[in-house]
């Protein structure tokens, strides 16, 4: 095998949840790492059950807290970085943080979305939210503020278009090239244009992360 597969663990102890920055951390259901666009240096990590953004310095592994959420609610599960904004999926709505103000805003929230799990951006400002509960897709536009549905909403596995397909509780996105792959329950859903298949691929269960390796 490759030394590029091989895991190496970078901070952190397994079966040892906590709370505890420097450089012998603790974190406690981290969900998301992403490479940080703003430090070059650094990868930013989000901590569900502490309820907080934290960053890993990759030159010593130094672990500090950026911001902390809403201690109460800890259902943050994906997050995604557009230049100096950080856009989070926490359970019914999609949360902006600023890191000039270090500010933490509710831009769309609980009228819309039930169970969020996968944020992918399309393009300027432009955020595809998977939704595990109501079995669609939302593309919200940050700057208009509008939203449109993918799929009907009602579960399943039959294809269609945009408007009239349907999904099992999508999870995981990852766009190559013009085509968009989504995991859900059992299948990878593949997105091209305006249709949207599920016969293609099969056999897996929960699917919950996808990256790009190309």
């Amino acid at each position: 095998m490759s030394s590029f597969y091989r895991p190496t663990r970078l901070q952190g102890m397994c079966g040892t949840s906590g709370f505890q920055n420097g450089l012998d951390a603790r974190f406690h259901n981290p969900t998301t790492v992403i490479l940080d666009t703003m430090e070059e240096n650094q990868l930013l990590l989000l901590d569900n059950e502490n309820a907080c953004l934290r960053s890993i310095t990759k030159i010593n592994l130094r672990v500090s807290t950026l911001k902390i959420f809403d201690p109460s609610d800890k259902e943050y599960s994906n997050m995604i970085q557009l230049t100096a904004d950080l856009y989070v999926a926490h359970e019914d709505a999609i949360i902006e943080y600023t890191y000039s103000t270090k500010r933490v805003s509710e831009i769309r929230s609980s009228d819309h979305y039930q169970r969020l799990r996968g944020l992918l951006l399309l393009a300027s400002k432009e955020l595809l939210a998977a939704d595990v509960l109501s079995h669609k897709l939302s593309l919200f536009d940050v700057d208009r503020d509008t939203v449109m549905d993918i799929c009907s909403g009602d579960e399943g596995i039959t294809d269609g278009t945009l408007k009239t397909c349907q999904l099992s509780s999508p999870r995981a996105m990852v766009a190559i090239g013009n085509k968009i792959y989504v995991g859900g329950d059992k299948r990878i859903t593949l997105i091209e244009g305006e249709q949207i298949r599920n016969s293609r691929f099969g056999g897996y269960n929960h699917l919950t992360f996808a990256i790009s390796l190309f």
